[in-house]
This record gives structure tokens, C-alpha cells and sequence, in this order.
């Protein structure tokens, strides 16, 4: 995959969650800030009839998680697509 494709395609995940985002209450989005992990977020997405990709979940992970956090290395197998089902 070229480097252009990839930022086209990472462009357009974002503004999917943005719309998803911002379509949430109050109660969700907190819940949704205390996720530690991509699997996490999927069950909350989950729970408010949400349809998102592992993907999609990485990059809300990536929103909502401090920069001098670490990613585990579950979380990074679930990003780079060693997600178990």
C-alpha cells in the first residue's frame, strides 16, 4: 500500500469517528475515555449499537490515550491485526 492510499484511507477513519463520536452522551464518552485497550472500546461500540473495525477502535484508542502512555502488547497485536475472535 502506497504512503497516499494509507493516509487517504486513515483520513476517512477518522472522519467516520468523528461523526460516531459526536453522536454520544455525556455518559458514553466517559466511559469510553477509561478504555485501556482496543477490545475494550469495541464492547463499548458494541453496547451502543455501534459497528466499528479493530481499526476504527485503534484509532479511537490513539485519540483518547495520552502520549506518554504505552501501548501494551495486546493492544499493539490488536492494531497491527493479531486481533483474536
Amino acid at each position: 500500500m502506497t504512503l497516499n492510499i494509507y493516509l487517504y484511507q486513515k483520513e476517512n477513519i477518522m472522519k467516520e469517528l468523528k461523526e460516531i463520536l459526536k453522536n454520544l452522551t455525556p455518559d458514553q464518552v466517559r466511559e469510553l475515555k477509561e478504555c485501556k485497550t482496543v477490545q475494550q472500546i469495541l464492547d463499548v461500540a458494541k453496547g451502543v449499537e455501534v459497528v466499528i473495525t479493530s481499526e476504527q477502535a485503534g484509532e479511537v484508542l490513539q485519540m483518547i490515550t495520552p502520549p506518554d502512555r504505552q501501548l501494551s502488547d495486546e493492544e499493539i497485536e490488536n492494531i497491527t491485526g493479531g486481533c483474536r475472535w
